[in-house]
């Protein structure tokens, strides 16, 4: 099991995270941010992935995922 000190801490209750990102992302549960908004009823989202499976289920959209261009491997 890996013990290491989680780096980053939400200062709103404390809870350690292995990343910034991923800190971030924690604290809007406490802030009530969804910056991801779904375009067909307005319904906010954290995660971008939530968006698009709820877009999937709820109204029957198919939308591609973003994908990172990855740099070719040497």
């Amino acid at each position: 099991k890996h013990t290491a000190e989680k780096r980053w801490r939400c200062d709103l209750c404390q809870k350690g995270h292995n990343t910034k990102l991923a800190m971030q992302t924690h604290r809007m549960t406490h802030t009530g941010e969804r910056p991801n908004k779904c375009p067909t009823c307005g319904k906010g989202f954290i995660q971008s992935y939530h968006m698009i499976d709820h877009m999937r289920k709820d109204h029957n959209t198919a939308i591609e995922h973003k994908k990172k261009d990855k740099k070719p491997k040497k």
